[in-house]
């Protein structure tokens, strides 16, 4: 089963795109009208993964996408998180179309390309992926987040550990702000570039999760999208160990933007500075852990 669509005289297959649900359905329902008015969207698949929300977020989304005949709602019976909430909907159209390309999005994203789906596919034609990044353009400060930094040592993830670990302890005992200046926390090494970066195939970096378009070089030979062991963070990392040892290439296309406003999902769900810190932390420590599995 698939689909097709034609532009330029070209036919394109399977384009799809999944959206993980979770709270906030003003960001999801506008991240989906986005795509609704990209060129050739009407014969693209969107998939909205609902993530166990239980604030009638869900509803909201049901009722303004009911309009789109393209779209379809997936439900998690309990917050899977990040990595294993996009596999259900990567999952779901590995199934249903043959060799898909996969555009995973965070729901607070916004693409303003038309012609977004025509670069992704003519980017492929010219310089074939796995796994493809656009200019991620922050709607925070202007900042574009990607590419990442270099994928960490060993050595540096068990530093990074047991460092986590120290620092969720201190806050449980109520003494991290005391120490906070000893420590750096940034998560990720999600730096903001202020100025646009350059093409280039990424080898030894990772690529921003908020957007990532996996083609049919991944699609045909990858059954999960993400490493399952992880609630948050970390997922782009481990993604791009998996494909080094795939020999799978990564893209970075300068040409190709959307906008993200960051986080907006974990600050509805973590409300207090102490209770996200932690949050941060554990989940750190889980990912790590993971990261290690898959080195």
């Amino acid at each position: 089963m698939g689909f097709i669509f034609a532009k330029g005289g070209k036919v394109f297959m399977n384009i799809c795109f999944v959206i993980l649900h979770y709270l906030t359905d003003n960001d999801t329902i506008e991240c989906v009208e986005s795509i609704e008015n990209l060129d050739g969207a009407d014969k693209a698949k969107i998939v909205i993964v609902d993530n166990f929300s239980d604030n009638g977020s869900i509803e909201k989304v049901e009722a303004a996408v009911n309009k789109f005949d393209n779209c379809k709602i997936l439900y998690s019976n309990k917050n899977l998180g990040f990595a294993r909430g996009n596999n259900i909907g990567y999952s779901y159209i590995k199934k249903k179309f043959s060799n898909p390309f996969v555009v995973v999005l965070n729901n607070d994203t916004v693409i303003k390309q038309r012609d977004f789906i025509t670069k992704i596919i003519d980017t492929y034609n010219k310089t074939p992926y796995a796994v493809l990044g656009p200019d991620i353009i922050s709607l925070v400060d202007g900042g574009h987040q990607n590419p990442l930094g270099k994928i960490p040592s060993k050595k540096k993830i068990k530093k990074d550990i047991n460092k986590y670990r120290l620092l969720l302890a201190l806050s449980k005992l109520g003494i991290y702000n005391l120490m906070q200046k000893h420590f750096g926390t940034n998560r990720n090494g999600k730096a903001i570039n202020p100025e646009k970066p350059q093409s280039e195939e990424i080898t030894d970096r990772a690529l921003h999760g908020s957007c990532l378009i996996f083609s049919p070089d991944f699609t045909s030979v990858m059954n999960e999208a993400f490493c399952p062991d992880t609630f948050l963070y970390k997922e782009e990392y481990i993604l791009a160990r998996r494909c080094t040892k795939k020999r799978l290439k990564m893209l970075f296309n300068s040409d190709i933007e959307i906008f993200h406003k960051e986080d907006s999902s974990t600050n509805r769900v973590v409300s207090t500075a102490k209770k996200k810190r932690e949050f941060l932390f554990k989940n750190l420590i889980k990912s790590n852990k993971a990261f290690l599995k898959n080195y």
